[in-house]
């Protein structure tokens, strides 16, 4: 999309027209280069282009303790009276692997939820279960499978 929008020129975006010239065209004229039609373009209230998240960003969403995914994993655990508790490692790879899928955050969840569909299905509803799970470095080679 980037080529696409590269060599272009445009006198203003938005409401403030200037003398300046800014080498962005439009999103919406980029996706009609692309192929998408004019009908479809224009059934988007808005169009964002959103910038490649880097490793550590990737780790701060899962990490962040009050909307992170870890958080929604540990809270999924605790109510089944388990604590679940995430080694550094393992964010490391886990961002890695959104990195390597390019999927950005989107795709934090689904490795998440792959490094843990056994030991969810192992404890959810199981009394003999442990009330602690660590998910260290030695879980890492699931993640690898991923």
């Amino acid at each position: 999309m980037e080529d696409l929008r590269k060599d272009k020129i445009v006198s203003s975006i938005g409401f403030v027209s200037s003398n300046k010239k800014t080498d962005v065209t439009p999103l919406s004229s980029a996706l009609a280069e692309y192929g998408f039609s004019p009908e479809l373009i224009g059934r988007f209230e808005t169009v964002i282009e959103m910038k490649k998240l880097n490793k550590d960003e990737l780790i701060e969403i899962i990490r962040n303790p009050n909307t992170g995914l870890i958080a929604e994993f540990q809270e999924a655990f605790r109510r089944q009276g388990i604590k679940l508790i995430f080694d550094d490692a393992v964010c490391q790879v886990i961002a890695q692997k959104a990195l390597e899928r390019n999927t950005g955050a989107r795709g934090l969840k689904g490795v998440i939820s792959e490094l843990l569909t056994m030991q969810m299905y192992d404890s959810f509803g199981n009394p003999d279960a442990p009330k602690e799970v660590l998910i260290t470095e030695k879980d890492i080679p699931a993640v690898e499978n991923i």
